[in-house]
């Protein structure tokens, strides 16, 4: 080969440029994906349902509840006197409007049943969905239900489910609630980004954790969590660590259920109902009712 053959060939410096260029152009675009899930994180996040207006019969009733944001629905089917209320704290598809049937299944096994929505969820007023606003608006709806003429007696049972999880934990560890029911919990939306986006610092990004392993040791009320083994949503890993963080708490795994039917396995709410009425009314101190 020639000279001039040599000549056309990279020299050092010029694949050095060319390098520089390629992890440049990586790590523009590196960051602007980043800045986009910031952004864009509470639409990936939050995935509510069209908004729809709750089905009041059958002795459903639908409230409206005042908070700092506006005022937020809630379905209310009322317990006998002195039996538990389910605090129902729903998942992430989910709305209110969509848990009559929930609600008489619940009422049927001797339990009342209350479900306050969130901000940004159905038909809410307030600030937009997030971890504050759903904690806040959640309190806010069971002081008012406390505080009715014909305010539930008996013990009142957080009960979250997927999202609702993090809610509830949140609630529980602020001293409300005489009893946690926990269904496919995660110990924090951040672990599960975590585990699904390895190589985003979601740590560093996230505006609403949810977490709710942080919080476990300032819960201080009987705590039962139910989770699927086929989960693929949550995996079942995340209810047992969670479990272990939470003190006293008890786990039951029940085989072959997955994230979105574990609560129309057989025994699964029945056994719910039994954890909710052990608790007797002997729990419902004002200060652990109150929030």
């Amino acid at each position: 080969m020639g000279a001039q053959g040599f000549a056309v060939l990279p020299t050092a410096a010029r694949l050095r440029r060319w390098l520089r260029l390629i992890v440049t152009t990586v790590a523009v675009l590196y960051v602007l994906q980043l800045v986009a899930l910031f952004a864009l994180q509470r639409k990936l996040v939050f995935m509510p349902p069209r908004p729809a207006p709750i089905d009041a019969r059958d002795g459903i009733e639908a409230l409206r509840v005042g908070w700092r944001g506006g005022t937020i629905p809630a379905l209310w089917l009322p317990a006998a006197p002195g039996a538990p209320t389910l605090v129902y704290l729903h998942g992430n598809a989910e709305q209110v409007a969509g848990l009559n049937r929930l609600a008489r299944r619940v009422h049927g096994l001797g339990l009342g049943f209350f479900a306050p929505e969130y901000p940004g969820y159905g038909l809410s007023e307030g600030d937009g969905v997030g971890q504050d606003t759903a904690v806040e608006a959640s309190a806010a709806a069971i002081a008012a239900l406390l505080a009715r003429a014909d305010a539930p007696r008996g013990p009142i049972v957080l009960f979250g489910r997927s999202l609702g999880s993090g809610v509830a934990c949140q609630l529980a560890s602020r001293g409300i609630g005489d009893a946690l029911v926990l269904v496919s919990p995660f110990t924090s939306v951040a672990d599960r980004a975590a585990e699904l986006y390895p190589w985003v610092p979601v740590r560093w990004l996230l505006r609403d954790p949810f977490d709710s392993a942080a919080v476990a040791a300032q819960i201080g009320i009987p705590t039962w969590i139910v989770h699927g083994d086929a989960d693929q949503v949550i995996p079942v890993a995340m209810g047992r660590a969670l479990a272990a963080a939470i003190s006293g708490a008890k786990v039951e795994i029940v085989v072959g259920a997955g994230h979105n039917d574990i609560l129309r396995k057989d025994g699964v709410l029945e056994a719910l109902a039994a954890f909710a009425r052990s608790q007797g009314r002997d729990a419902c101190a004002p200060a652990a009712r109150q929030p």
